[in-house]
């Protein structure tokens, strides 16, 4: 099976259409209101925690001092480039997306739901039905274009739940043979859990160059990627960054192999 990158484009408020995901996470900021330490607003679709007594007219982006940023608001939580926290509704979450470029990907990750369907105003329609439990999917085959596009995650019982949404081109890098991950902390001072995977991968020896310039493209940028060693139901689906190691060694034959290591997002 082949080993496949998803390359997003940033979904910003002027591209989200509509959302079933109400944003009254906290009240929004004002200028003209003095908060105390432990208020929290909302401004720019984020949470802001005061730090100080008369906080008065102190722009929450630009006041660190004044200021605590707690993360996305829970409507925008799923463009904020964590799987965790995740957004959590009623038995259905709706996303409407006009995409700012033209994308032939979509990605729904860390999704608790019974069916998960993506459509687009062009007529594309998928739906994967199952019990899912944190699950990774990958929809990689739209055709290409800036059509809007609508995601439909639904569960029979309890909430529907899901960390990110993602939207942009794939990308074909060669065939994924096997794969390994494990379980690690980062070294932040609150230690957050990450999967590290290693995927073993292999191309034609003439594309060697263009694989190794791709990935170093994607050095520090977030992306999906995605490798099956044999059925796809085998392999995994993963949102995070590239992290130091991946190499390919040219073979003298037409095929090269190469190892190409992916630390996913919190």
């Amino acid at each position: 099976m082949g080993f496949k990158i998803l390359e997003l484009v940033e979904i910003t408020e002027s591209d989200l259409v509509s959302s079933t995901v109400t944003e009254n996470d906290a009240t929004a900021w004002s200028d003209a209101t003095t908060y105390s330490v432990g208020d929290e607003v909302m401004y720019d679709h984020r949470v802001w925690k005061s730090a100080a007594d008369g906080n008065l007219d102190n722009t929450p982006s630009d006041s660190a001092d004044e200021w605590a940023d707690q993360g996305a608001t829970e409507r925008y939580r799923v463009f904020d480039n964590r799987l965790t926290p995740k957004v959590v509704e009623g038995s259905t979450i709706t996303y409407v997306i006009d995409p700012p470029e033209a994308i032939d990907g979509v990605a729904v990750c860390f999704v608790t739901a019974s069916s998960v369907t993506v459509s687009t105003s062009g007529g594309y329609s998928s739906t994967v039905t199952e019990q899912m439990v944190e699950r990774d999917l990958l929809f990689d085959d739209l055709p290409s274009s800036t059509n809007r596009v609508t995601i439909s995650i639904a569960v029979h019982s309890a909430n529907a739940r899901v960390g990110e949404i993602c939207l942009g081109t794939m990308r074909d890098i060669g065939t994924c043979h096997e794969f390994d991950w494990e379980t690690t902390y980062t070294d932040d001072a609150i230690a957050e859990m990450v999967q590290n995977y290693e995927f073993t991968v292999s191309v034609d020896s003439d594309e060697v160059a263009s694989a190794k310039g791709r990935l170093m493209d994607l050095q520090g940028q977030w992306a999906v990627f995605s490798g099956a060693p044999s059925r796809p139901e085998l392999g995994a689906t993963v949102f995070g960054k590239l992290v130091p190691g991946n190499r390919f060694s040219v073979d003298p034959g037409p095929t090269s192999h190469g190892r190409i290591f992916v630390q996913s997002a919190p």
